[in-house]
């Protein structure tokens, strides 16, 4: 829940080289991710939007794992490893709402490598 009420990385980049936004038609959420990278390191990550506490709370438990690993490390993220971070028992269609952010990073970090 704290991450929820009190979410880190909440925001926006004013100087992000990606961004991309993600949704989940099942419940409404939406959310977008911008990334900066710098030597192929993740140097920040945040989100913002309009989403359950399930959504809110993963986005900001990921993108403070996210902080200062290699995009490497970072693609090999699974959707178990982040509900393991969650560290809630989740119904199968919560499951999708903490793996949204995790959609949005794959997207984004191809985004990244590809140069849109």
């Amino acid at each position: 829940m704290e991450h929820y009420k009190n979410p880190r990385n909440r925001g926006r980049i004013n100087d992000a080289q990606v961004e991309v936004t993600e949704n989940n038609p099942l419940c409404g959420d939406v959310i977008s991710m911008q990334l900066k990278v710098e030597d192929g390191v993740i140097e920040n990550v945040v989100f913002d939007g309009s989403a359950c506490a399930v959504t809110i709370a993963a986005s900001s438990i990921l993108t403070d794992a996210l902080k200062g690993k290699s995009l490497r490390e970072a693609k090999k993220m699974t959707k178990e490893e982040l509900l393991e971070l969650l560290g809630v028992e989740l119904t199968t269609s919560r499951i999708k709402c903490a793996s949204l952010p995790l959609e949005a990073l794959q997207t984004l970090i191809r985004n990244y490598e590809s140069g849109k």
